[in-house]
């Protein structure tokens, strides 16, 4: 009886052991092949089995989060790169049928969607080197005032050709930071070019330099539509552009990384009197290691 006994607990320990084993190879082999929605139940054996258990859910979910996000860009970029090449495709045969005109304005069209491309292309640059933390800042003393009078004079034009007004509010002193110039530069450039495709004809959009204890802030105002209050993040995703379909929708993304790069952040807020948005660079005026 007892050789009988020591034989079923035999059995039940071996099963219990054996069970979430053959469980987790299951689940591993789900993985394997591409599942990563895959969820395994808690067997408690012992507090290292639970812990791998745990782990292994826990990198099934992120994998499986990864897997959705990576098939969200791609649908994404698709999208992105359609209108482009339909609109070069179309003139390309346009022309070759004799029904489009080699006129200027056809080569203007053109050349607009191939420089589409061109940033589109730059920016995916962008957001891979940020993806794989490689990007690289040449940081020196900057004056920061002469950035923000930079990117707003060269960014003027555009504004004047929309009939948008553009002014800047600088500090009585001049400010500098250990910053990297030609970032900085993309950065206010991403932001102008944001707010510029939300201010409407008439509307102003002012720019703000301002020093908040050992950080600066840079402040793009506009008035335009402003930002609904459940978008004030996700404004920062990739490809998101609201109600817009103008833009590679990768602008702020870029902006905010580099921001981050920094050492630094970048917010939106949504402002209501008068109507309108502000988006937030902070840097930190010396050099600051990051994490």
């Amino acid at each position: 009886v007892a050789l009988v006994g020591a034989g079923i607990a035999a059995v039940y320990i071996v099963r219990r052991v054996t069970a979430p084993i053959t469980m987790l190879a299951e689940a591993a082999q789900s993985v394997a092949d591409g599942n990563f929605d895959v969820t395994i139940g808690r067997s408690d054996v012992d507090a290292d089995f639970t812990r791998l258990e745990t782990a292994f859910a826990d990198m099934a979910a992120r994998l499986d989060h990864s897997d959705r996000v990576r098939k969200r860009l791609l649908a994404d970029l698709a999208h992105e790169l359609r209108t482009p090449v339909s609109t070069l495709a179309a003139y390309v045969d346009g022309i070759e049928d004799g029904v489009v005109p080699t006129d200027p304005s056809s080569w203007s069209v053109m050349r607009d969607q191939l420089e589409r491309l061109r940033r589109l292309s730059c920016d995916l640059a962008d957001v891979s080197a940020a993806d794989e933390h490689a990007l690289e800042l040449d940081r020196r003393t900057e004056n920061l005032d002469d950035i923000v009078c930079s990117a707003t004079a060269a960014a003027g034009p555009r504004f004047a050709d929309r009939g948008v007004e553009l002014t800047t509010a600088l500090p009585p002193q001049p400010v500098t930071a250990e910053v990297d110039r030609q970032r900085i530069e993309q950065i206010l450039a991403n932001l102008l070019e944001n707010a510029l495709r939300h201010t409407p004809t008439g509307g102003s959009v002012t720019v703000t330099l301002a020093r908040e204890g050992d950080h600066l802030t840079v402040s793009v105002t506009d008035t335009g539509d402003g930002i609904p209050a459940d978008q004030l993040e996700s404004v920062f995703d990739r490809f998101h552009r609201g109600d817009r379909s103008d833009g590679s929708g990768l602008g702020l993304t870029i902006a905010r990384s580099l921001a981050l790069a920094h050492g630094g952040n970048l917010t939106a807020r949504r402002n209501e009197q008068p109507l309108g948005s502000t988006l937030v660079l902070t840097v930190p005026m010396g050099l600051r290691q990051l994490p």
